[in-house]
């Protein structure tokens, strides 16, 4: 049986979709073994060359690259819950919430 134009392209890949587990470590900031271990439990997308080296798809590195920017920005702070409250009051100096500091008027302002 003749291959065509067509089986072909279906067995070629585009290089610049995929990248290898040392350069996917590389723009994860994470260990080469670390990367293979994200491609055995799915956190990564992957396949394996006939030599056995892994190609990794840069979509699924940029979505994790994009996960993990989404983790370690930190949630607006609010007020402070448990704790006291500080403020200053218009006629003495900062008083907090607890008795023992609240101004004359019995009561941060």
């Amino acid at each position: 049986m003749r291959k065509t134009d067509d089986d072909k392209q279906d067995l070629a890949y585009n290089a610049a979709e995929f990248c290898s587990t040392k350069d996917a470590a590389r723009l994860l900031g994470v260990s080469h073994r670390t990367v293979q271990l994200w491609v055995e439990n799915g956190a990564l997308q992957a396949w394996k060359t006939a030599g056995g080296h892994r190609r990794i798809t840069i979509a699924s590195v940029n979505r994790l690259v994009e996960a993990r920017r989404q983790a370690t920005v930190a949630p607006p702070v609010g007020p402070a819950r448990g704790r006291a409250s500080c403020c200053w009051s218009t006629t003495t100096a900062p008083c907090c919430a607890s008795t023992s500091s609240r101004s004359p008027a019995g009561a941060c302002r």
